[in-house]
Order: C-alpha cells, then structure tokens, then sequence
C-alpha cells in the first residue's frame, strides 16, 4: 500500500526476473553469484536500474549480519520471497530442530524483521504468513496450526533480536499485548516508551495499578457497556470520566501521559470502592469499566509481564 503505480510494476518485474539466473551456467558453476549475475544480466537486457538492484538486494541479508536491500523493489521482493520459503518448508513438515537449519530459514525471518526495522516499513508480516501459507501448492490439513506456528517462529526471533538491546520483561510485555507481526514498527516504537516509563520513578504506582485491574478482570466476562446509573460512588463515576475521556486515537507518548494522570484516579477507586458488590449489575458495571481501563493499558503492553 502507498506505492505508486508505476513501483508496483518494477517490484512485480523484479519478482518475475529475480530467480531467471539460477539457470544459468555461471550460477550452477559459482553458486554464490546468484543476485549479482542476475543483476548484471537484467542491466545488459536495458532493465530499469530499480528492477536490476532489486534482483541483488532480494537476497540480502546473506549472513546474520548482512547488508541490508536499500531498493524498494529489493525489500519488497526479498520479504516476499523470504516468507514463501519460510511457509514452503514448514508446509512440508521440514521446521528446524535444535541447532539445525539447512534451509537457513532463522536467517531469512531475521531478515524479514531487520528490513522492517531498518526501513521502518509498514508491513503486516501475519497477513503475508497468512496468504503464503493459502498459496503453497501442498495444503496443510490445520492451515490455522501451520499459520500459529509460522507466526511463533518468526516472534522468536524478533524475540532474540530485541533482547540484544531491551529487558527480556519489557520485550514480553511489549509483544504480549497484541499481534507483533502485524505492525513490527508498531513494536519498536512501544518498546522505546515502555523502556523509559519502567525507570521512571513514578512507576511503581503505574504498575500496581494496571497488574490489579488484571488480576480483578481475570477470567470475569464483560462487555464494552459502562450504564451511568449503576456508578454508585464518587470514585467510580470520577475515574469513569477521567477514563472516557482518553482519546482512542492519540499516539503513544500521549497514551502513556493520560494513563499516568489517571493512576490517582485508580487508587482512590480502589481505596473506596467494593468491585464484587453484592448487587450483581452493580458489580458487572465494575468489571466492564476495569476492563475499558484495561484495553487501554492493553493497547501499549501487558504490564503484567513486566517484573518489578
């Protein structure tokens, strides 16, 4: 999405050209040059320079710590032709074990997410998974189990890299929270945050606060209906309005800033207020206004993962 017409094609030419040289004579002889001979072919053949890079840089990174494809049409295509390798050989039951790798699928899923990142793309990895698996030509009896299982290879290994430079307890919460794959950019940009919110001092309270209203909420059914004329005390009807008021749209920095303003408001809900009440609709209110609080606290990471 967002490409121009006119990029879709040379990313769709460089998709239809990128493998035309493992036929040749010189690849078979020096397997190594596969990419940069095809790159060279699609030059003499008077391809777009877009096309003939992109045919190259499909395959980067070629080791662990690589260059990176800098063409749209390499990123594109390389994250394309990746994926379908990952989703083909998980297909036919051939996942790797231990220590071995034949197929190097670890290095083509770590090559996915450090595209990602690199380029700060927008790219929803899980929806890719998704249509690779649907288009191999062997269909798997539990497509959903093969797709989870893609998935959670793929989370391990933006695991791993993210634990080179972030508390393992602020990378689980931060993947937790919601599909990482959908939006890897999404991910670097909440780990950034919530790096900083956990050495802030002021922390402990937000902490507290966001693990009680999941541990309240836990295994309690509710709804997104929070009915006025069951708010019984001042503190509830106080946090109820702090809480609505919470824009579903602001950014991250702003998110974190109306959850810390409304902490106060939690405690003092919590100091005055009986969750499990007696009247049944009075307690369900409760609970579906903990949870409303919840899915905000949600929206950035699953604080509950995080040790303190």
């Amino acid at each position: 999405t967002g490409l121009s017409a006119d990029m879709k094609q040379k990313i769709e030419r460089t998709a239809y050209l990128c493998k035309a040289d493992l036929v040749t004579n010189l690849v078979r002889e020096f397997t190594e040059l596969q990419g940069i001979i095809g790159a060279d072919y699609a030059r003499l053949n008077g391809e777009d320079e877009l096309v003939s890079t992109g045919i190259k840089e499909h395959y980067m990174p070629v080791s662990a710590d690589g260059e990176l494809a800098q063409t749209t049409t390499g990123q594109v295509v390389g994250i394309a032709d990746k994926i379908d390798t990952i989703c083909g050989v998980f297909a036919l039951d051939k996942a790797p074990t231990g220590s071995a790798d034949p197929m190097g699928l670890r290095r083509a899923a770590l090559g996915i997410i450090k595209t990602v990142i690199d380029s700060s793309l927008s790219v929803n990895v899980t929806q890719l998974i998704e249509k690779a698996v649907a288009a191999q030509p062997i269909k798997p009896e539990n497509a959903e189990k093969l797709i989870a299982e893609i998935k959670e290879f793929v989370v391990q290994r933006l695991r791993i890299l993210l634990n080179e430079k972030y508390r393992y307890d602020v990378v689980d919460a931060v993947l937790g929270a919601k599909d990482p794959l959908a939006d890897i950019k999404d991910v670097i940009a909440r780990l950034g945050l919530i790096n900083e919110l956990v050495n802030k001092d002021s922390y402990k309270a937000f902490h507290e606060s966001a693990n009680r209203i999941q541990r309240i909420i836990k295994d309690q059914k509710s709804t997104n209906t929070i009915k006025n004329s069951l708010l019984k005390e001042e503190q509830e009807s106080a946090l109820w309005v702090k809480a609505s008021s919470i824009s579903e749209t602001c950014g991250y920095p702003e998110l974190i800033g109306e959850l810390e303003a409304l902490i106060p408001y939690i405690e003092r809900f919590f100091d005055k207020v009986l969750v499990m009440d007696k009247d049944a609709d009075v307690k369900q209110n409760r609970i579906n206004l903990l949870s409303s609080i919840n899915s905000k606290f949600m929206a950035i990471a699953d604080f509950s993962r995080i040790v303190f």
